[in-house]
């Protein structure tokens, strides 16, 4: 109670506020922290987060608003021929 009292302090006096939480499937505290903000964002490492558990996740905060799904370290290959069209600067 006294953290949701806290979160609608900051609410009030901010634009934005981002909660970084722990991963929702390794700690029960996740889903009731995610609960405190107005949406939700998950983030997913590329080669790394199996989809199983990213769907596990989102079935598990389904009750908060879903902004979308992040693809963290991701890791491109541009052919050769394209890479000379995008500017290095």
């Amino acid at each position: 109670a006294a953290l949701a009292a806290l979160v609608d302090q900051v609410k009030q006096r901010f634009d934005l506020v981002l909660l970084d939480i722990p991963a929702v499937l390794t700690t029960s505290d996740a889903i009731p922290l995610a609960s405190l903000g107005a949406a939700c964002l998950i983030v997913a490492r590329q080669g790394v987060t199996p989809k199983s558990k990213v769907q596990a996740a989102l079935d598990d905060v389904k009750h908060v608003p879903m902004l979308g799904v992040v693809l963290n370290r991701v890791k491109l290959k541009t052919p050769r021929f394209i890479r000379r069209w995008i500017p290095q600067d």
